[in-house]
């Protein structure tokens, strides 16, 4: 894998651009943490930044993946029992 491939850069590069509030870009990063290295944290990640877009919806069917890797999370089911309550899906 080259650089563009690394797990770390990318990651460390999408929480500089989250921390900035440039969510779009930090988006573009986790997605592709997410295509080369699929995990409950990867998917996980990806789930906050929507919701920090206010994109819930997008941000459920994440959490929901990185729930089919790790069921025993429980920050997951947390978070996502905050999406469904923005959605008023109660």
């Amino acid at each position: 894998l080259d650089q563009l491939d690394n797990r770390e850069l990318l990651e460390a590069k999408a929480w500089v651009y989250h921390k900035l509030g440039y969510y779009d870009s930090a988006l573009v990063d986790f997605q592709r943490v997410c295509q080369l290295y699929p995990d409950y944290l990867s998917y996980f990640n990806v789930a906050y930044t929507f919701d920090l877009m206010d994109k819930p919806k997008e941000s459920i069917e994440n959490y929901n993946k990185s729930l089919e890797l790790k069921p025993d999370y429980y920050i997951t089911y947390n978070n996502r029992g905050y999406e469904f309550y923005r959605l008023k899906n109660f």
